[in-house]
């Protein structure tokens, strides 16, 4: 669960540069930019951009997207300060110009990258553990039942 939290956040930085980029080559709204960024093929696997995709039909940006956070949330895959950076971040766009946009956007990718470094840290630390703890109980038990 731990390096699924990590690999989400990984790819959530991903996500905002490449919004970002699209941000700078198009004029389109973000329903639409997001629409366009859930056919691509680097987030055609990642919930969170397909969520908030299929619930733009009904719902603002906004509302989608803190829904599909929601979810994630829900599966394990935020913790919850990442799944707070999220929803805030979403709060706020559309709300600017561009400029004001993509500043949006670098301010929430660097504290999302924060957040990732984190849930690194922590992988690295628990993960290590509950390996050990996995095999020392395999073989505690292996020797209880020999």
């Amino acid at each position: 669960r731990l390096r699924r939290q990590v690999m989400f956040l990984e790819t959530c930085g991903r996500l905002l540069q490449a919004l970002w980029q699209e941000m700078s080559y198009t004029a389109q709204p973000l329903s639409d930019l997001w629409c366009h960024l859930a056919q691509h093929e680097t987030f055609a696997a990642f919930s969170l951009v397909q969520n908030t995709a299929a619930g733009l039909s009904h719902n603002t940006f906004c509302a989608a997207f803190c829904a599909a956070v929601r979810q994630a949330g829900g599966e394990g895959l935020l913790l919850p300060t990442a799944r707070q950076l999220l929803t805030e971040f979403a709060e706020g766009c559309g709300r600017t110009d561009l400029a004001g946009q993509q500043a949006h956007i670098d301010y929430y990718r660097a504290l999302l990258a924060a957040e990732e470094e984190d849930a690194r840290r922590l992988y690295a630390e628990k993960g290590r553990t509950y390996r050990v703890l996995g095999l020392t109980g395999g073989i505690a038990l292996m020797l209880l039942l020999s």
